[in-house]
């Protein structure tokens, strides 16, 4: 059942109305407010027959809280309370299944003090069950206790705990002199102490028997306050909800930790309200409290409510909505958690019910939130499509009890992303790549799982990020780091190193990437790209004939373009108004969005009938190579050398394969650049003149290029960085070991040349 189903928009539009701020969403505080608010209400409608006041309902009760405990065939342990005669008398299990007339016997003695039956949400509802997210002391609130697996004499202690420190506290005691059903807890409290000593025996015998490795669940009382009625539960007595609520108050808002009363007059941080405010224990993504690593010295927790005044109210639905904002979890490696938490910044009724069924599917996600997510934004048909959504993104390393923030950046435009994946998506479907009849692609580099999507055995053979059938994937890596971990070298830091992540260049490039004014610097992304080429390179050598890292190229040329064409890519200092950097400037290449149109891919004509046309075209394309002489030449060589390699492999010909390892990406600089060229040049010719089938010099296209760019400007005086130049002749490797013939050419020379 969806959110929608429960909380539908339109019947409860005065409900939605008074929840929704009156000023647009921004921080962690207001997200997380909205999210308490919507749960409560959803908790309320839903369960609205059990007869909880709502009031109390958004006042920290916790139905939710332990999901685990509803798949056991025992959830609840409760001691029948009989109060009818204004006494207190401990019944039996028979007493309370003789009042529940469609309840049948769970089969154990009747005449014991002790009743055991499974949970649900609704029940605990009806429990009034309400703890903290921690196991701190004190962590239940309401006339109930959770444990996991602890002993008879444990549980046995924990029920009379109900009753003296509970139904005795000084909360309790000052609800029952102001509440009209205050007689309830007067009668429940009396109970004397020799008489909870034999319950005590009572009960922890009964554990011993029935449960001797020990008990998990929740501990509780059944109270029959008329003489032939039902033995009701903890949560249908307001008297009882109202002590819960004001447990919350004291321990969790007033008084806790260090401060003794934490309390105020000021203005609700959230609703601008006036009145007495609080400083909370809690805080959303425990952004607040004690485990982060930071600390900040000479703070007066007493005062704390000066930071972030918030009233009770208010309080309540933050604390209920931490809870829901961290079920925005996506598991990291090594301790690090990503929250991605979806919120609008002006939302309406239906956008705020949509919000709240993503959460929903949150909280049943198990940690892969990002999937989650990127099946809902990129679904056309989504509520949530053509809004303006934002993603609150913090990444968090959350190393044994530390907790440190990697990064965060609380406006993330869910719209950036789309046009980054879409522009990644339109380019995997563009003549730039793709082969079509009668037109071969632009960039000629191997197809790498661009062509075919699953393999016999449904493994992809391919990466997904070379596949425009896997759209989403795009949408996804951005979120999850790993879009640029298919392209970046990973220079993992040691894992018992503090600072572990907080420079890791994933985690800077989706930073830059995701931000709302932020630009990605091509040049430090290429610098990102260069290391993982090498290393890729160097692996190969031994293994394959042509060691050229095209799948690897390839993912990094197709990344850089969709950046670049989504507006991301700037260089530092830029302005607006300025000339862009040719670096900053996409491909120039119409891109087809219907490319599964079989008559217009028919209709479309080669734009280049040869080799030379091809090269022309693609350096055109490219302001970075047209507008640069150095970077042209370092793609140039790059290609002599990738077009000599395939020479070399040609299966009619009986030569060294070794022009790819005498010339690797790593080796290349501006002052070996010369020597390098020289050497190339000389085996192109020694090849040419060797080869029968040849009546000229080899591959002139890109010869007579080189050899008018180097006698420019000799190399070593180049302004490129060691990063563009192995960038381009990297590509260039890709470009040249794949550039066969066009047209009817299809013997091995022509290929050759």
């Amino acid at each position: 059942m969806t959110a929608s189903n429960v909380i539908e928009p339109e019947a409860n539009r005065n409900t939605l109305d008074e929840i929704l701020l009156d000023r647009a969403y921004s921080s962690i505080y207001d997200i997380a407010h909205l999210y308490g608010r919507l749960h409560s209400t959803y908790l309320s409608l839903k369960y609205e027959d059990v007869g909880i006041e709502q009031k109390y309902v958004q006042r920290r009760l916790t139905p939710e809280a332990r999901p685990d405990y509803f798949e056991q065939e025992i959830g609840m342990a409760s001691v029948p309370v009989d109060v009818s005669d204004g006494n207190v008398r401990i019944a039996t299990a028979d007493d309370l299944v003789a009042a529940e007339s469609d309840n049948e016997s769970d089969g154990i003695d009747p005449t014991t003090s002790l009743y055991t039956e499974p949970i649900d949400r609704e029940k605990l509802l009806r429990v009034g069950y309400s703890r903290q997210d921690s196991r701190a002391r004190g962590h239940n609130m309401s006339l109930a206790h959770d444990i996991t697996d602890k002993s008879p004499a444990k549980c046995a202690g924990y029920i009379t705990d109900l009753f003296t420190q509970w139904l005795r506290s000084d909360v309790a005691s000052e609800v029952a002199a102001g509440h009209p059903d205050g007689d309830l807890i007067e009668c429940l409290a009396s109970f004397k102490a020799d008489a909870l000593s034999e319950l005590e025996e009572t009960v922890q015998a009964e554990f011993k028997n029935r449960f001797p490795d020990g008990f998990t669940g929740v501990l509780s009382l059944r109270i029959r306050t008329e003489k032939d009625g039902r033995f009701q539960y903890p949560g249908e007595f307001e008297v009882l909800n109202e002590v819960t609520k004001r447990r919350w108050v004291a321990n969790q808002m007033r008084s806790y930790s260090e401060a003794k009363d934490s309390s105020g007059t000021a203005t609700d941080f959230v609703t601008g309200e006036h009145g007495e405010v609080f400083g909370l224990s809690d805080s959303p993504l425990e952004r607040h409290q004690g485990k982060m690593a930071e600390s900040f010295p000479n703070l007066s927790p007493d005062e704390s409510w000066r930071n972030r005044p918030l009233s009770s109210d208010t309080a309540f639905a933050v604390i209920t909505g931490s809870s829901i904002v961290k079920q925005f979890v996506h598991l990291l490696r090594d301790d690090t958690r990503l929250y991605v938490i979806p919120y609008l910044a002006n939302p309406g009724p239906k956008e705020a019910v949509a919000l709240y069924d993503l959460a929903r599917k949150a909280i049943d996600d198990n940690g892969q939130i990002v999937s989650v997510l990127s099946d809902e934004l990129t679904d056309r048909s989504s509520r949530l499509y053509d809004t303006d959504v934002q993603l609150y993104y913090s990444v968090v390393y959350e190393p044994g009890r530390k907790s440190k923030i990697l990064m965060e950046e609380p406006s993330v435009s869910v719209r950036k992303i789309r046009a980054i994946a879409d522009a990644h998506t339109e380019l995997l479907g563009s003549n730039l790549l793709v082969r079509r009849p009668g037109r071969p692609p632009l960039f000629p580099s191997p197809p790498y799982g661009r062509t075919n999507s699953q393999t016999n055995d449904d493994g992809y053979d391919g990466s997904e990020y070379l596949m425009s059938s896997m759209s989403d994937a795009v949408f996804s890596g951005l979120l999850n780091g790993g879009y640029f971990a298919s392209t970046f070298f990973d220079r993992k830091a040691n894992e018992d190193d503090d600072n572990y992540g907080a420079s890791d260049p994933w985690t800077t490039a989706t930073r830059q990437c995701l931000g709302p004014d932020t630009r990605l610097n091509p040049e430090w992304l290429m610098d990102q790209y260069v290391p993982r080429l090498e290393q890729e390179q160097r692996s190969s050598f031994g293994e394959d004939d042509l060691p050229v890292p095209d799948s690897l190229l390839t993912r990094q040329y197709v990344q850089y373009q969709a950046l670049a064409r989504a507006g991301v890519l700037g260089m530092p200092g830029q302005r607006s108004g300025d000339a862009p950097s040719p670096l900053t400037q996409p491909v120039q290449i119409e891109t087809m969005k219907n490319d599964s149109n079989p008559a217009q891919q028919m209709a479309e004509k080669a734009s280049f009938e040869n080799r030379e046309q091809r090269l022309d075209q693609f350096i055109e394309a490219h302001p970075a190579l047209a507008q640069n002489g150095e970077r042209q030449g370092a793609f140039l060589l790059g290609a002599l050398v990738g077009r000599l390699a395939a020479y070399q492999t040609s299966p009619k010909k009986d030569l060294s394969r070794t022009v790819m390892r005498q010339h690797p990406i790593d080796s290349l600089t501006l002052q070996r650049f010369s020597t390098t060229l020289s050497q190339v040049l000389d085996k192109n010719v020694v090849y040419s003149e060797e080869d029968e089938n040849v009546n000229s010099i080899m591959n002139t296209r890109y010869v007579e290029r080189l050899n008018d760019i180097v006698h420019q400007k000799p190399p070593t005086e180049w302004k490129l960085s060691t990063s563009d130049l192995r960038m381009h002749y990297g590509l260039g490797l890709s470009y040249g070991r794949s550039d066969t013939s066009i047209g009817d050419y299809s013997d091995d020379a022509s290929n050759d040349k």
